[in-house]
């Protein structure tokens, strides 16, 4: 938890007279008195929970392979490329291709992925050797996620 504006908590002394000085009649109305107090002090205080960071590392694992239509590695860029511009700065993009063998086309990085560059092999498809090559690319530390396209 945070604050982004502690000042606001300097409040507190002069309610905390107020409450002292003009007492309601029944406990129950002093203690909402006190919750919505709280409450109003809190919210101009800028209390925030700082939730664990969805940023990490995407890899896109692409099947090159002849099993794939015409036209397959065209719409796997414009894949690749939809998902970059979503991204933040701290997210990091891979991408894997695969046929016969496997081959790291990106490391994680924030860099834009333009084209395929490396030969895999067309005649067949190893996407376990894939998914292990994209596993080894996310940090044990950090999120990531695959997607198989």
């Amino acid at each position: 938890m945070t604050l982004f504006h502690p000042a606001w908590l300097l409040l507190i002394v002069p309610l905390t007279a107020s409450l002292w000085f003009w007492r309601l009649p029944s406990r129950f109305l002093m203690t909402l008195r006190i919750v919505i107090c709280l409450l109003v002090i809190l919210g101009l205080s800028g209390l925030a929970i700082r939730m664990p960071s969805r940023a990490g590392t995407v890899v896109v694992v692409a099947d090159r392979s002849l099993s794939m239509p015409q036209g397959a590695a065209d719409r796997q860029i414009e894949i690749i490329n939809a998902i970059q511009k979503e991204m933040d700065r701290e997210d990091r993009l891979a991408v894997v291709s695969f046929g016969e063998h496997v081959a790291i086309e990106q490391t994680p990085q924030a860099a834009n992925f333009n084209e395929f560059t490396h030969v895999v092999g067309r005649d067949a498809s190893d996407m376990h050797k894939a998914l292990r090559a994209a596993m080894s690319l996310i940090p044990s530390d950090a999120p990531g996620r695959i997607l198989v396209v």
